[in-house]
């Protein structure tokens, strides 16, 4: 028997699809009769109070009726949807909804005779009895046109119903797909995370393994400050995005640790304009950049380098500038080329923030190297890892 031979037993997930139509059915399917019946009562009273000498059933046995006519019509919603999902040709699936309607629509007139007695309007009962007959020509044409109202109630009521689980069934497929995208976006951005940590501690390593030998009480303090920094870094990688102070209390720690290596060469100082010191930023963002300026800085001649870090507000964006000023690079050395550290910032960017953020590395004039990143200016985020 292969799996799908229809006498295999239902699916756990055709079972619960099953279920949730029911549920669907059981809730809207009243609501709906409910206002098909207002409807109806409304036009009838329309046309009595329209035309004085037009004989209408009363609104309290045309209730009677179509509380009657309830459960039949839920079976027949039932039957329905499970017709509509059959495997079956159009033609064949169409025809058999047409029965449907036609089915239920002839139960109108014997349920309005039923309610009629159980109303004690016993004359108007038999009245309706009468005109059951088929063998006369009025009786069909009352007939017709009974099950013609009846058919378009059910087909008004069914449309609704099916309408309402659709949307729901819509709206649940949109959230699904909003999760996976967020998860998505979530697993690219640890990934260049856990990218960005090797690669930044490697450096730091490389630094107080060149100092054992030959200053050992220096690579003792800078072990026990990269520590501190390597415990705080763990931390910061729970989240993706954190306050800009908290990112450079880090970059201050960083700096420190390679000050104790260059203590007569490397200074630095920050101009944070008011108002970006809580702005969001993606977690470790400015470490690579730091980073990149104090080796560039550094790498030519033995002058001093400063590092200066700026930011500013521009309307709904958030600048942040990381320069340094130090011995010019030799006449024909390359340019600076942009790192690993600088390439993942900028796909970190991208992916959080698409074009309105991005990364820019110039060489205003020899010896001087600028970085500017440029991004949203948020005091609040709800892509994955912000702070709520």
């Amino acid at each position: 028997m292969s799996a799908a031979d229809p006498a295999l037993p239902p699916t756990a997930a055709t079972m619960n699809r099953g279920s949730a139509w029911w549920r669907t059915i059981v809730v809207v399917g009243p609501l709906c009769w409910s206002g098909v019946f207002l409807i109806e009562v409304t036009n009838m009273e329309a046309w009595r109070v329209a035309n004085a000498e037009l004989q209408v059933v009363s609104p309290s046995i045309r209730a009677v009726q179509y509380l009657l006519l309830l459960p039949f019509l839920l079976l027949a919603f039932r039957a329905a949807v499970a017709l509509g999902a059959a495997r079956w040709p159009l033609a064949l699936r169409a025809s058999g909804q047409l029965a449907l309607a036609v089915a239920f629509s002839m139960l109108a007139r014997p349920v309005l005779v039923t309610a009629a007695a159980l109303t004690r309007h016993h004359e108007l009962a038999a009245g309706i009895a009468e005109s059951l007959a088929f063998s006369t020509r009025e009786g069909i044409a009352v007939w017709i046109a009974s099950m013609t109202a009846m058919a378009m109630n059910y087909a008004a009521a069914l449309g609704v119903v099916v309408g309402v689980k659709t949307y729901r069934e819509l709206e649940s497929e949109r959230v699904v797909r909003a999760n996976v995208e967020r998860a998505a976006i979530a697993a690219r951005l640890q990934a260049l995370t856990n990218q960005l940590n090797p690669h930044f501690l490697f450096n730091v390593l490389n630094t107080i393994v060149s100092l054992i030998e030959s200053q050992p009480r220096l690579a003792q303090s800078m072990v026990t400050r990269f520590a501190d920094l390597l415990r705080r870094i763990l931390n910061e990688g729970a989240t993706q995005f954190v306050p800009l102070t908290r990112e450079l209390e880090l970059v201050e720690q960083y700096v420190e640790i390679q000050k104790l290596r260059f203590p007569q060469r490397l200074s630095h100082e920050r101009c944070i304009e008011p108002g970006t010191a809580g702005a969001l930023v993606p977690a470790l963002v400015m470490q690579p950049i730091i980073e990149n300026a104090v080796v560039h800085g550094l790498r030519h001649g033995d002058g001093p380098v400063r590092v200066r870090i700026e930011t500013t507000a521009l309307a709904e964006s958030l600048e942040i500038r990381v320069s340094n000023e130090g011995p010019p690079a030799p006449a024909g050395s390359a340019g600076p080329v942009p790192g690993v550290g600088l390439r993942n910032v900028s796909e970190r960017l991208a992916t959080l923030f698409g074009p309105a953020a991005w990364v820019r590395l110039e060489v205003p004039s020899p010896g001087h190297y600028c970085t500017t990143v440029r991004l949203p200016l948020v005091q609040r985020v709800s892509l994955p890892g912000a702070p709520a």
